[in-house]
């Protein structure tokens, strides 16, 4: 008895390594929609977050700061809290984060919960070299660059505590005092900038442009 040792025709491989192709197309298309898609969302997440922060102007007695800074997991978290002074290095000497949850320390198993949270008695320089304590704030995202444009018009690639963004919010009338100008958001391996958001000093406000 004969065995029936037909394997694919030339026309079945063709259509199979068609499909294969199709798919293949299709997931580097959805891939590219995806990071294009990520500075708009990065961009909405700091538009809210400084929305928030000016809300809390009046609940504390000194000036209301957000600050944006990348870690190094390359994500770009946020911080809110309070700072004083004029100048960048004398706002991230002073800032202190306000968002943080307290743990009461009453033994040693409990010190390692405290160390995993976020710490109110730490600068925004302290934060940016224990990257694990400021992992544990608000995450805006990765994937993207974000690039600020004072109202001179020079411009600074946020990264570290070195090149971190302080915001502060005037308790007065909730004003910008620092940081007010263009935040541009691109893709990480783009060459153009994808969107951008001004932040305006009178109002306080993000508006797109």
């Amino acid at each position: 008895m004969m065995k029936n040792n037909k394997g694919f025709s030339l026309i079945e491989l063709i259509i199979v390594i068609a499909i294969m192709a199709l798919l293949s197309a299709l997931s580097v298309v959805t891939f590219a929609m995806a990071n294009r898609q990520r500075p708009n969302k990065v961009m909405s997440n700091v538009m809210n977050y400084a929305k928030y922060s000016k809300s809390l102007v009046q609940s504390y007695t000194k000036d209301y700061c957000m600050v944006i800074m990348k870690c190094d997991d390359n994500n770009y978290y946020v911080f809110h809290g309070t700072a004083t002074g004029d100048t960048e290095s004398e706002l991230r000497n002073s800032f202190r984060p306000q968002n943080m949850k307290k743990v009461n320390v009453s033994s040693t198993s409990t010190e390692t919960v405290l160390r995993n949270q976020p710490d109110s008695s730490l600068t925004l320089t302290e934060l940016a070299q224990n990257p694990t304590k400021a992992r544990n704030y608000n995450n805006l995202g990765s994937g993207v660059i974000i690039t600020y444009k004072d109202d001179s018009g020079a411009e600074t690639e946020i990264g570290g505590k070195d090149s971190a963004v302080v915001i502060q919010f005037s308790k007065f009338d909730g004003s910008v005092k620092h940081g007010a100008g263009t935040y541009i958001f691109s893709e990480y391996h783009g060459t153009n900038p994808q969107c951008s958001t001004v932040l305006e000093a009178t109002t306080g406000a993000f508006h797109k442009e």
